[in-house]
């Protein structure tokens, strides 16, 4: 048959081509230097110290060059290094209030009062690593396999980084003092900011533990996809618990043009192609046996169609009424010391209130609540002004005569969580 023609051909190919691989790794891979170089992205979390909570940018570009001592197919030695960055912008917060007693505005004695808002803090650091490794090939725990030009290097060593942070942040600074009387109202204000940028550097060490995927293209050439995780043991300040890298990876291996030749590859090829024959058998039986199988396959695919059928009848839309039980209650979220809703949040509400649009409104109860973060005071105003906030909006959508109940309950739930920073509405 002709198929078994081309299947013996084919087989006889591929057969050869084992045969000389099994022989590749010792003759090219044996006591040789390579360099190379690595580019894609590196990744970071848990920065120690600093300001890298708010606003951070834990994705970066990652660059690196090193230099491996293969002493035998399974083991090899290195030095590399490497560079990456680590930003973070944090939101506008305020970070403090004062009082000064004894303020004169005009001729009266006064409180001045001032407070501190952060308006500006970005952490730009840029890194540097390099460390010590030694990488072992775990494909290589099967020495004559085939595809010796394809390896798989699990690593580990022991590194040194370096970062030069610079912290620029920028203050803005309200004064105010009210003096009043019976026949008198002083008002003073005064608004101002201070900006300053501060610069450290830090050192420690890291264990990397990394694994790489290479494929030789010629003897000389290698590329593959490498990847790396990075522990930061030690507690040092401006440091990360860890750190991932990832990227393409192109190596130059010092060796020669050709690869040497072995007496025993027709041996080798010889007794291969003897198995050539059963193996040829066995792929027949394989094709006939596709028949059959895809036989089964169209019997089975018709048994599937009918109970898709059969599903899709039995399966009935969900009714308005559903709809509106299943949506009886929402919370309106907000950020810490913040009373105005965000874009998302209005998106939310939107696609809350749309269910009942076309239809008999219900009765709504509006609460407001802040977390216990600060004094009850505070967040008892807190809530109030979210409560009103959420009001309004109500209001400008045309709700004003389905709200029922508004009440503003502060801290009394005692939550820390984000989940406490809302406004509850609902539906009755």
């Amino acid at each position: 048959m002709r198929i078994n023609q081309v299947i013996l051909s084919a087989a006889v190919a591929m057969t050869a081509t084992a045969a000389s691989a099994q022989t590749y790794n010792d003759s090219v891979r044996t006591n040789t230097w390579s360099v190379f170089a690595q580019g894609g992205l590196s990744y970071y979390w848990d920065m120690r110290g600093g300001d890298f909570k708010t606003s951070r940018t834990p994705v970066a570009p990652d660059f690196s060059l090193g230099l491996h001592y293969t002493l035998r197919p399974w083991v090899r030695l290195g030095w590399k290094a490497e560079y990456t960055m680590i930003k973070s912008t944090g939101k506008a917060i305020r970070i403090g209030e004062t009082s000064q007693d004894g303020y004169k505005v005009g001729d009266y004695e006064t409180t001045l009062k001032t407070t501190i808002d952060r308006v500006q803090n970005r952490n730009n650091m840029s890194v540097f690593m390099t460390d010590l490794n030694a990488q072992f090939n775990i494909f290589d725990i099967e020495h004559n396999r085939k595809a010796q030009a394809f390896n798989l290097w699990l690593g580990t060593g022991v590194g040194y980084w370096h970062g030069w942070n610079r912290n620029s942040q920028t203050l803005s600074y309200n004064e105010e003092a009210v003096a009043k009387g019976d026949t008198y109202f002083n008002v003073y204000t005064h608004n101002y900011v201070k900006s300053f940028a501060e610069k450290k550097q830090e050192n420690a060490l890291y264990i990397p533990v990394s694994l790489s995927a290479e494929y030789d293209i010629t003897p000389r050439w290698t590329a593959g996809i490498m990847g790396e995780y990075k522990w930061l043991p030690i507690n040092h300040e401006l440091t990360p618990k860890g750190m991932v890298n990832a990227g393409v990876l192109l190596r130059y291996n010092f060796v020669g043009k050709k690869m040497p030749t072995n007496k025993a590859l027709l041996a080798e090829t010889q007794k291969n192609l003897e198995d050539c024959t059963s193996q040829t058998k066995y792929v027949e039986k394989l094709i006939d046996d596709k028949a059959d199988l895809s036989k089964q396959l169209a019997a089975k695919q018709k048994e599937l169609d009918a109970l898709k059928q059969q599903l899709s009848s039995q399966t009935a839309p969900k009714t308005n009424a559903t709809a509106q039980a299943s949506g009886n209650q929402h919370e309106v979220l907000f950020d810490l010391g913040w009373t105005k809703m965000s874009a998302q949040e209005q998106l939310r509400l939107d696609d809350y209130l749309e269910q009942w649009q076309g239809g008999d409104r219900p009765k709504l109860s509006v609460i407001g609540e802040a977390s216990a973060d600060g004094k009850s005071d505070r967040n008892q105003r807190l809530s109030e002004a979210r409560l009103q906030r959420v009001l309004d909006y109500l209001k400008s959508k045309g709700w004003e005569a389905s709200i029922n109940e508004e009440k503003a309950i502060g801290d009394s739930n005692q939550g820390t969580t984000p989940h406490y920073r809302r406004v509850t509405i609902i539906a009755e």
